[in-house]
Parts: structure tokens; C-alpha cells; sequence
């Protein structure tokens, strides 16, 4: 056997080099165990032969390319860093094939929705949803270890430009999916929380509802829409003040005709519930069909499904709604453009057609009902009825709250009981002073 080649390595002595055949290694004299293998096809790469402690046989491992990837100074630095680690007790070229077999935060997002959101979680489907809507290709084919708090904090200010309430919810859904991820051996995770420590971005109670002289235009709005299930849906939102998923998950046989209730087998708090049903509620269920082997009171598209894309409708039903009450506001900026467009095109004007006409005039647009979320329309249930004077708790009942406090704040929505008391304080302080009707102050002369 030939004996081994030791000397210094430079890197113009490695470029001089030429494949000597059989297992071609140049070792260095500074670092035990370092050196330069040589193959047959002329490729350069610079190696490690050590032994791991409490095992018999040496291990070889591939440091990285020379030229391509290191000069001979950052290999031989790399090699001594490996040398300490080894006296330290730890194997780099386990851990090395550790790292490369550690999972991407794409695998990670998948195990997550099904090892863990499906099995724990009601609202698995909108955590996915905002996986794939929100994480970035990028970080999909990247080492979850690799993921910093810097890049957490990236994706939250860039969803936060137009969305500040949604990055708030992809930062909450974040914490938990890296926080899964420690506790799971399958993936190679270690240290802080990335998505720990990033401050929100400040929220305010939202106060949306639908107010009785918006309603009109949104129900027929609503009864525009093609789909007979997405009709009955977003009347029964109105009418019985259901969360989302509670509505669409629920099934035919869980509708207590004679009692006029409905079962909710899947609730935000876990329990089964009631609810009961007005009569409009009934009628709406009884005029919406049965679709054979669905058992659904929603069915879907896809066969033995329930109703899913409500989104895509209620957002059409929004934008109609908003034209519509522009239309018939002659204070608003966006009348006369409804108008005028009315007449060109012989037809109601759609949103964007508006939008683009406003545009080019420079007007600035009312909101109008574009921003009625899903959700609102349970917060309109709440402020009617406190509004009408219904006893809190018996509010709290009807929307299944179990703190009075969140009912206060469905109650705090409506200030039209209020008004009328103050309206009555201010007809009483008139009427007393003297004066009738309402007045400006006078002067001083």
C-alpha cells in the first residue's frame, strides 16, 4: 500500500492536482484527519476522516467542493470546528445527515392540518386555507430551522399593508404550527419560537352590523343569487344568528320540525346545542331541497358534501347591495355616476363598473356594504334584538354566548334604544324650559 500524501494544501497546489487512481487522497499536515479526495472524473472535494467517540470505525465526511463551494482556508476552518465538536462528543456527519433529512416547512404545514388541526381543531379548513394563501413558496422548500423570526415578521408586516386583522390571525396560526413542531421528533427543530415575540398589529372591537335601512338592499341582493342554497344560507345567517361553520355543517335530520328547533351537533365551545327557529326560519327550511344521498341542509358541489364557497356569493351579494343603496342615496357622491351609467348601459351598473367611472372622475366612494362581513350578520341578530329591548339574557340564550359580557358588546352595537331615551331627555328639558321643538341658542344681542 502506498503510503498516505501529506502536505500542505493551498489552493494553488489543488488546482494542480490530477486523478492518481484508486481512493485519491491528499492530506493535510495542520489538521488531523483533513484532506482533499481526487476523483476519476477530475471533480475536487475536501474531506474528514475521523473517529466518532464510543465507536471502532472511522467515518468519512464531505466537508464541500473545492472552488465551488471553499477555498482551502474556510475547509481546513470547517474541519477544526469539526474536530472540536468531535472531542465535545458530538458525530457532524450525523448531524449532518440529521439536517439534510430534517422536513421543510411545507411538510410541516401538511402534518400539521393532519396529525394535528383535523383531529383538535373545528376550523382545520381555515387554518388551511391560510397556509396556502399566506405562506410563501419559499419557505415551503426551506429546513423549518431555518425559518427566522426576522422572516415571520416580513410576512406579517407584508400581509399587514391591506390585511392587519388577517396577519394577526396568521401570526396566532404560526405560534402554534412551530410550537407543534418542537414536540414532534419527526422534525428537526429546536430552539425559540420564530413566531414568538412579533407584536401584533393593534386591533379595535369591530362594530359592523347591518342597520334596518341597509337591510333592504342586502335582501334583495340576496334573493338575486341563482343558488337556492346559497339563498336559504344566507337568510337563515339573518334570521337565526348561526356562526359560520355551525350553519353550513348542519344536517337535515338534525331539524326538530314540531319543535321548531335545530341541533348543533359541532359548536365553538364543543358541546352539543339548540337553537330555536322562527317562523321565517322554518319556511326557509321547508322551501329548500333535499338532495338525494347529501344529508346536508346545504349540500356542496362535490357529492355527500355540504355547502363550502359561501364567500364567493356573499361577496357579490355585498357589492350589489352597495350599488344599489348608492343609487337610491341622492346625497351620495356615487348617485349621479349609478345613474348616468344606468342610462348608458341600460342596466344596473356592477361594483367595479362604478369603481372605474369614479375613478376617472376622481370621486372618492361611500364604503357602502362591502365591508358586511359573514360574521356581521350574527352581530345584527344581537344589536336587533338588544335594540328592541329583549332582556340581555335572554340575548345572551339566542346567540348561545356563555359570558354576559360578549353579549354587552352585541348590545353596545345598537344605540337606538338609547337615542330614544335621550331623545325623550331633550323633549322633557324643552318642554320644561318653556320652548317647543328643537331650537338653536339664541345669540347674545
Amino acid at each position: 500500500m502506498a503510503p498516505p500524501k501529506v502536505m500542505k494544501l493551498t489552493d494553488k497546489l489543488i488546482k494542480s492536482f490530477k486523478y492518481d487512481g484508486g481512493w485519491d487522497v491528499r492530506w493535510d499536515d495542520s489538521v488531523p484527519g483533513f484532506g482533499l479526495r481526487v476523483y476519476p472524473t477530475g471533480k475536487k472535494a475536501f474531506v474528514l476522516h475521523y473517529r466518532p467517540q464510543g465507536l471502532q470505525n472511522k467515518r468519512l465526511m464531505v466537508i464541500g467542493r473545492f472552488g465551488a463551494d471553499l477555498t482551502v482556508k474556510q475547509a481546513r476552518e470547517k474541519a477544526a470546528k469539526h474536530r472540536s465538536q468531535i472531542r465535545d462528543g458530538v458525530d457532524p456527519l450525523h448531524e449532518k445527515q440529521r439536517a439534510s433529512a430534517a422536513k421543510t416547512f411545507g411538510e410541516l404545514a401538511n402534518q400539521f392540518i393532519d396529525e394535528y388541526a383535523k383531529i383538535h381543531k373545528k376550523t382545520w379548513e381555515t387554518d388551511e386555507g391560510r397556509l396556502k394563501r399566506h405562506i410563501p413558496d419559499s419557505w415551503r422548500r426551506r429546513k423549518v430551522a431555518s425559518i427566522t423570526r426576522e422572516d415571520v415578521e416580513s410576512l406579517h408586516r407584508t400581509i399587514g399593508k391591506t390585511r392587519p386583522y388577517e396577519a394577526n390571525r396568521t401570526l396566532d396560526l404560526l405560534r402554534v404550527v412551530f410550537r407543534q413542531a418542537k414536540l414532534w421528533p419527526s422534525i428537526e427543530f429546536e430552539g425559540e419560537n420564530p413566531a414568538g415575540g412579533v407584536r401584533k398589529f393593534p386591533e379595535e372591537q369591530r362594530k359592523r352590523w347591518v342597520t334596518p335601512e341597509e337591510f333592504p338592499y342586502l335582501a334583495s341582493a340576496i334573493d338575486d343569487q341563482p343558488s337556492i342554497y346559497v339563498r336559504s344560507a344566507l337568510w337563515l345567517y339573518m334570521l337565526v344568528g348561526l356562526r359560520k361553520t355551525e350553519l353550513l355543517k348542519a344536517k337535515r335530520e338534525d331539524i326538530d320540525w314540531s319543535g321548531k328547533r335545530l341541533r348543533l351537533p359541532e359548536t365553538k365551545s364543543g358541546e352539543e346545542q339548540t337553537v330555536p327557529l322562527s317562523s321565517p326560519a322554518v319556511a326557509i327550511l321547508e322551501a329548500t331541497p333535499a338532495m338525494v344521498k347529501n344529508p346536508y341542509i346545504l349540500p356542496g358541489a362535490k357529492p355527500g358534501q355540504h355547502l363550502v364557497n359561501i364567500e364567493k356569493p356573499w361577496w357579490k351579494v355585498r357589492k350589489a347591495a352597495t350599488v344599489a343603496t348608492w343609487g337610491a342615496d341622492k346625497t351620495s357622491p356615487a348617485h349621479g355616476i349609478v345613474v348616468s351609467l344606468r342610462m348608458k348601459l341600460e342596466r344596473d351598473p356592477e361594483h367595479g363598473e362604478v369603481a372605474d367611472e369614479a375613478e376617472k372622475r376622481e370621486i372618492e366612494l361611500p364604503t357602502g356594504l362591502v365591508d358586511v362581513r359573514l360574521h356581521d350578520l350574527r352581530r345584527t341578530v344581537g344589536s336587533w334584538l338588544s335594540g328592541s329591548d329583549v332582556d340581555l339574557n335572554k340575548v345572551r340564550q339566542a346567540l348561545r354566548h356563555r359570558n354576559i359580557a360578549t353579549t354587552l358588546i352585541y348590545a353596545r352595537l345598537s344605540q337606538d334604544s338609547v337615542r330614544d331615551v335621550m331623545e325623550e331627555h331633550g323633549r322633557r328639558v324643552m318642554e320644561v324650559a318653556g320652548k317647543h321643538g328643537p331650537r338653536a341658542v339664541e345669540p347674545v344681542k
